[in-house]
């Protein structure tokens, strides 16, 4: 698995999430991605984390606050899905809430202040564009 950044689509496993998505129509796919986060029992892993962000982006693309660095293929994906509700909004800010705060993969981005900073400010930056 690579990771060569701190943006939610600087990852290999963001990548595969949206490769993925060209094989499921359903926009459920996102909403799963977000309620795993919240659901597990332990310490959220990274690659759970990478999933529910890629899905919090695609959220906050749908309501017209697209990141400039969400790939084609993921906006690709979008034109056809209907916008999110309130809910599908609430559990997206929720998922990176909980990656920003309590996951392993802050824990890995924590091993070095100015990473550390960068991941809290890109995370920040996904949280106020998801607020209505």
């Amino acid at each position: 698995m690579g990771i060569w950044g701190p943006g939610v689509f600087e990852n290999d496993d963001a990548l595969e999430f949206i490769t993925e998505l060209d094989d499921d129509t359903d926009p459920r796919v996102l909403v799963d991605a977000l309620e795993r986060i919240k659901s597990l029992e332990e310490t959220p892993d990274v690659r759970t984390c990478h999933r529910a962000l890629v899905a919090a982006e695609l959220v906050a693309a749908r309501i017209g606050k697209r990141s400039p660095d969400l790939p084609e293929e993921a906006n690709n994906w979008l034109l056809d899905k209907p916008k999110p509700d309130p809910l599908v909004i609430a559990k997206a800010q929720g998922a990176v809430r909980t990656a920003l705060e309590e996951s392993i993969l802050r824990e890995r981005w924590g091993e070095n202040e100015d990473d550390l900073a960068d991941f809290t400010d890109e995370l920040n930056n996904l949280i106020e564009r998801l607020e209505t």
